[in-house]
């Protein structure tokens, strides 16, 4: 007697021959590919919470900044991020952390000092927990 053989044989010795047991057991995988799908569509659809932040283009212009160096229109990725600063605010939405200190760096490397250090400022007054960085910039700009 070969291994499939054997299987089959145990097979009908432990299961009792019941008639519908094949449709049963049918029916109970339905049930539970149903209710797999289910949880998958609930998990899918808790990752589309809304965040606190509205972020906009912050993470496109620090890729530019880093990226694009020599390229790069300082002046026009500050516009953008502060009006980007001001709708959320006119939302009634926090800025996101870093948005300011960005802006203050962009500001920084196309020289105007008095702008960089008032994006620094209301970077540390929105986000306390980022007062050494942001001192240590200011100490940077005062230099």
């Amino acid at each position: 007697m070969d291994a499939g053989a054997a299987v089959m044989t145990m097979r009908r010795r432990c299961l009792p021959s019941v008639p519908g047991l094949r449709e049963e057991r049918k029916r109970d995988l339905r049930f539970l590919g149903l209710i797999a799908a289910a949880l998958g569509l609930l998990s899918v659809a808790g990752c589309a919470t809304p965040t606190t932040y509205d972020w906009g283009d912050y993470e496109g212009s620090v890729y530019r900044l880093f990226t694009q160096r020599d390229g790069i229109d300082l002046a026009g990725e500050t516009r953008r991020l502060s009006s980007q600063a001001e709708a959320s605010a006119q939302r009634g939405r926090p800025v996101p952390p870093g948005v300011r200190a960005h802006i203050g760096y962009l500001c920084f490397l196309a020289g105007d000092t008095t702008a960089a250090a008032a994006n620094f400022e209301a970077e540390k007054a929105a986000f306390p927990e980022s007062a050494v960085f942001v001192d240590g910039m200011l100490g940077r700009l005062r230099k």
